[in-house]
């Protein structure tokens, strides 16, 4: 379902148009919480709208409006991306860093993970700096490997919201250079998850908090795996040495 919003407002007219993105911000949103009445003959409303009763009719309120928040901000952020492509501006790495948090989603899935276990956690857990950074590391390793496998396809569409291409913008460095770079970023981010783990369960000896790390591992690999052999992305290779 995300995807078929991230082509849409990544590419073609809609891609370099703010105005139109906060217009179609204000729609999805609107009928997300509630505050306008929803388009059913859009298949995209359709879609979000069942996730969200299907959340409504079996999970705490709290649970729901957290959800709520997280796609709220990946609106926003395409919002930011828009602009950005209209001024034609590369962004800075630590606020692309930032930004591409929101940007890929990853937090609205984050919050899926817990709809396997008997209850959402609660806020002294989820909001717990060793849970955020959790979720922080994971977003960083879809987000960033979702950047090196997109590469090819944005270079192609002249886009800018990629690490790498960030990379090379802010380091003046070649292609090749930004993509060591972002795997030696990668590899450190995976390698921090692996002492955070640890921590994490040592502080909390519960079969839930295992479960929801399983869980997160598996939508890692599950996506690297996807990655690699869905076919959307390819022809790396080549444009890489066309770039340079």
């Amino acid at each position: 379902m995300l995807f078929l919003l991230d082509d849409a407002y990544d590419e073609g007219q809609l891609s370099t148009d703010p105005e139109s993105v906060e217009w179609l911000n204000e729609k999805y949103l609107g009928e997300l919480f509630g505050y306008t009445e929803a388009d059913m003959s859009d298949p995209l409303t359709r879609g979000m709208l069942d996730v969200r009763e299907r959340i409504r009719r079996s999970h705490p309120h709290f649970f729901l409006n957290r959800w709520l928040s997280h796609f709220q901000y990946y609106y926003e952020a395409n919002l930011w991306e828009a602009n950005n492509r209209k001024q034609m501006r590369v962004p800075h790495l630590e606020e692309y860093l930032m930004m591409r948090r929101y940007s890929g989603a990853v937090y609205t899935y984050c919050d899926l993970l817990e709809l396997m276990l008997e209850r959402p956690l609660p806020l002294e857990v989820v909001q717990h700096p060793l849970i955020q950074t959790v979720r922080d590391i994971c977003n960083d390793i879809l987000c960033w490997t979702n950047d090196y496998f997109s590469l090819g396809k944005e270079l192609t569409n002249g886009e800018t919201h990629n690490l790498i291409v960030v990379l090379r913008n802010e380091c003046v460095s070649t292609l090749e250079e930004a993509i060591d770079r972002l795997k030696d970023m990668h590899d450190r981010r995976v390698a921090e998850y692996q002492g955070v783990k640890e921590k994490v369960l040592a502080l909390w000896a519960d079969d839930e908090i295992r479960l929801y790390l399983d869980a997160v591992e598996a939508m890692i690999a599950g996506n690297q795996r996807w990655a690699l052999e869905a076919g959307r992305y390819s022809g790396l290779e080549s444009l890489i040495v066309r770039a340079g």
